[in-house]
Order: C-alpha cells, then sequence, then structure tokens
C-alpha cells in the first residue's frame, strides 16, 4: 500500500491516528486545518529514514513566538517519552503540548516510507513491518526569570 493511501485510510482519519491519545483539551488551539499540517508535515519528515536511524528535527513554530516545535522519527523503545520528557525538563525546557503517535511501517531497503498502518499490533502486520514512534513536541525555553512561557 502506498504511503498516499495510508493503508486505505482518508485524510481525516490519518490526522485522527496521528492524535488518538492526546486529549481534546490539548488541542483546543489547533484548528482542523492546522491539526492537518501537523500530522502530514510529520509525515513528510519521516518519509525517509534509514533503519535504526533516528530522525530528528527542530523548528520554530510558524504561528508562535518564542515557541519551537521538536519532531522524532525512531524505532519504538521503552521510555523514549519518559526520556525526552525528562531531558527537556532538565533543561528547563517547558513543554506546551506532546503528541506520541506510534505507527507500523514499512520501508524499502532505502528507508523510504511504504506503508502507514495505525495497527499496533506488530505480530499482525507484515513480517517486513516495525513499529515506530513518532513524537511531535511544542516546546517553550529554556524557562527562567528572564524567559517565561506563557
Amino acid at each position: 500500500m502506498s504511503v498516499d493511501g495510508v493503508d486505505g485510510a482518508t485524510d481525516d482519519e490519518f490526522v485522527a491516528r496521528y492524535f488518538l491519545h492526546v486529549a481534546a483539551e490539548d488541542l483546543a488551539d489547533l484548528s482542523d486545518e492546522q491539526e492537518h499540517e501537523v500530522a502530514f508535515g510529520h509525515r513528510e519528515f519521516a518519509s525517509i529514514r534509514p533503519p535504526g536511524v533516528p530522525k530528528v528535527r527542530v523548528f520554530a513554530s510558524p504561528t508562535q513566538p518564542r515557541q519551537a516545535i521538536i519532531e522524532i522519527v525512531t524505532d519504538d523503545m521503552p521510555f523514549l517519552v519518559d526520556s525526552v520528557t525528562q531531558e527537556l525538563a532538565r533543561t528547563n525546557v517547558a513543554i506546551h503540548l506532546v503528541v506520541h503517535p506510534q505507527f507500523v511501517v514499512r520501508r524499502d531497503l532505502h528507508g523510504r516510507l511504504l506503508a502507514v498502518s495505525g495497527a499496533l499490533d506488530s505480530a499482525a502486520a507484515p513480517t517486513d513491518a516495525v513499529v515506530e514512534s513518532w513524537m511531535h513536541l511544542e516546546v517553550f525555553g529554556p524557562v527562567d526569570a528572564g524567559n517565561t512561557a506563557p
């Protein structure tokens, strides 16, 4: 199945899968259009990832001054979210939003994304599929007396 099809899901279904475990009140500041931009922007970033190599990018928020976006695509592993958020807290970075979808994905030998599934049952997935963690964090910081998060 091609990435465009996202295992037959519509664009709205992919976005729903992406934000599945995020509380509605945490998404209150995002319009439907912004949710689509976040989910599909992250998928575009994930479009090529060599096997076993994590991808990380940090960029300024296009809509919020003093806010940064951190995106990660990596093999799923225990305590990933805890490790990342604890390190950010240790460096006085205030976290505004954490989105952490896990997808069963298939990639070719060059790391190109071939298929994305919202199913977490990797046992039912094809043998060439793996579970990946995608993290999207919106942060302010570092936070100190002269730079406080809104």
